[in-house]
């Protein structure tokens, strides 16, 4: 298996294939993919489907991809790392880049890649194609600003395709046909995960309509997890994300989850790993190199 690596902030492709070749790849960087012509399977993980010409894919750090093209294929890749947007000059700037690591974060653990299409509807289908049109043209022209106005696009197309997998989850709000209460519970807990104020039982009870008594009893019997635990856990995995692939220190991390200081996020990093979220990012950064 080939690990490769993005050596700038972003690439911008458009790439014409009979034979994509058979060794996977894994990437350490964001992925989008719009499929221009042509058909075939995508092959990710261990799963495999097939796409066509107007499928809209995306890939997150370290899964696995090839593909097996069965006719003629055009792909328009744009490829990321959160170093696209590390240049912070302002507290406004820094603000940003949390937003859209937490953006990103979302995707990470919550997009369906059993998917080929993220967007639901034909207007925002249109849009997205129409912005990795944009982009591709920004990053070819190398006019002045490109890369700025890449930075925007970019943020723009995340957020598209964040709301397009976030379920509704608004208070007094009736969920969506075949959303289930447990579904409405964990979409909130992730929407809400940097807002610990929200995510508080009775906010929890009332989002669906149940008792406080009952809302853990129901919650565990669906996810065999309590309710903090769960939380807990979420942001365990977000810590993970965050020291493999941003340059935030440990207390920011911690400011950022809600910790009460990085001495407290490092303990219980550790009960669960049996290492120290530093010894977690060193030894990250060396498999990555040495890969």
């Amino acid at each position: 298996m080939l690990n490769q690596h993005l050596l700038q902030p972003f690439e911008v492709q458009v790439i014409e294939t009979s034979n994509w070749g058979i060794t996977p790849k894994v990437y350490n960087f964001f992925e989008m993919i719009y499929v221009m012509e042509g058909e075939g399977r995508r092959n990710y993980n261990a799963n495999s489907m097939t796409y066509k010409k107007g499928n809209i894919l995306f890939y997150t750090p370290l899964d696995s991809r090839s593909f097996t093209v069965e006719k003629p294929s055009k792909f328009l890749y744009i490829r990321f790392t959160d170093v696209a947007f590390a240049e912070c000059h302002s507290a406004d700037e820094r603000q940003e880049l949390n937003q859209w690591m937490k953006s990103l974060e979302y995707l990470f653990f919550n997009h369906n890649h059993e998917a080929n299409l993220l967007v639901k509807s034909d207007d925002d289908c249109h849009t997205v194609k129409s912005l990795m049109k944009t982009i591709s043209d920004e990053y070819n022209s190398r006019q002045l600003h490109y890369e700025k106005n890449i930075q925007h696009l970019l943020q723009i197309l995340v957020n598209i395709f964040v709301r397009n997998v976030l379920p509704e989850t608004n208070s007094g709000v009736q969920p969506l046909t075949g959303c289930s209460k447990n579904d409405l519970l964990i979409g909130y807990i992730k929407k809400y995960i940097y807002e610990p104020q929200k995510l508080t039982i009775s906010n929890l009870a009332g989002l669906v309509n149940l008792s406080e008594n009952y809302l853990g009893e129901y919650f565990k019997k669906n996810n065999n997890v309590s309710i903090q635990s769960y939380i807990l856990q979420y942001k365990l995995g977000l810590i993970k994300v965050r020291l493999q692939f941003s340059d935030l220190t440990i207390s920011e991390i911690a400011y950022e989850l809600g910790f009460s200081d990085e001495s407290h996020l490092s303990n219980l990093f550790k009960k669960y790993f049996q290492e120290s979220p530093s010894s977690f990012r060193k030894r990250s950064l060396r498999a990555n190199i040495q890969e």
